[in-house]
């Protein structure tokens, strides 16, 4: 149907839907797209809107397992991407929190076609272990690293404890995880930040990919000590996604994991982080959110395990 124009409406373009428009369209053929509800045209490779830099028919794309990635037919940039790597294990008794993965986006990323690009997922480290009656004690582990193409975010540090009749430093990543004595770990600049200062017998809670992890406090005992929460995530920057912690109508991604206390538990980072927990193990950061587990408070010779830092996730846009 020919563009008509009416004297009192105005133009009228013709319509379709992205199933049946036009076989053979000509460069700068002109119709409104009842699928997308949007005016579209053809540039002569693709249908465009009236934005130059989007296709009217923009793909959104989330893996939340490793892959391989093959760039699609007439695709020469992918506009945003989002990678976010695992979050780090919290720790085990009287434990910090983990670290959350650190979150990478990048925009406007030129991508040749029938390309494939290696999509790697970082796992969720492993939360630490109290000694107990007969096992050792176990550290926690960092998060895997999560990788697109070039691009890759370094997953989250995990949370120190008490092991061994002595304690484990917290380690170093995306995010940091939260200190048992000594350093909290650092963050990666760009991707996240450090975790939390720990006070006497409570461990700091993880950074997130937002702020800080936040310090504990014992105050007299551990009867009125008090957990730091974890530090906050970011919302997902890719408009229309889905993918990440939805709190407010908002997907977070990157929270760090909460340390354990008693008169007030540390919760998670918004973003994935497991809280901390008095007993019992720590809970898990969320799956594919790159959210750090939470540390677990205990006597020092029960095997209690802090939570597992949630895996990472990536989403493109294209």
């Amino acid at each position: 149907m020919p563009i008509t124009l009416n004297s009192i409406t105005g133009i009228v373009n013709a319509t379709w839907t992205t199933a049946t428009r036009p076989v053979a369209p000509t460069v700068s053929q002109t119709g409104y797209n009842t699928t997308l509800q949007i005016v579209e045209y053809y540039d002569g490779t693709q249908w465009m809107t009236s934005e130059a830099t989007r296709r009217s028919d923009q793909v959104i794309q989330s893996f939340l397992a490793s892959t391989t990635f093959t760039v699609p037919a007439g695709i020469t940039n992918i506009s945003e991407i989002l990678v976010v790597a695992g979050g780090g294990g919290g720790g085990g008794t009287l434990g910090g929190g983990g670290g959350a993965g650190g979150v990478l986006y990048a925009t406007n990323i030129v991508v040749t076609p029938g390309a494939v690009i290696t999509v790697t997922i970082g796992a969720g480290g492993a939360g630490g272990r109290g000694q107990g009656n007969i096992t050792g004690s176990v550290a926690a582990s960092n998060g895997g690293n999560s990788v697109f193409g070039s691009l890759t975010a370094i997953g989250g540090g995990y949370g120190g404890q008490y092991i061994n009749s002595g304690s484990t430093l917290a380690g170093s990543g995306g995010s940091g995880g939260g200190a048992y004595f000594g350093s909290p770990g650092t963050g990666t600049l760009g991707q996240g930040y450090s975790g939390g200062i720990s006070d006497t017998n409570i461990g700091g809670a993880g950074g997130g990919a937002g702020e800080p992890g936040f310090r504990s406090f014992f105050n007299g005992g551990t009867a009125n000590s008090v957990g730091g929460n974890g530090g906050r995530g970011i919302p997902n920057p890719i408009s229309g996604s889905t993918v990440g912690q939805l709190v407010g109508g908002v997907y977070y991604v990157g929270g760090g994991g909460g340390a354990g206390g008693t008169a007030a538990i540390g919760t998670g980072g918004i973003g994935g982080g497991g809280n901390g927990a008095t007993s019992g193990n720590g809970n898990n950061g969320t799956a594919n959110t790159g959210g750090g587990g939470g540390s677990v408070l205990n006597d020092p010779y029960l095997a209690v395990k802090g939570g597992d830092g949630g895996s990472g996730v990536v989403v493109i846009k294209y």
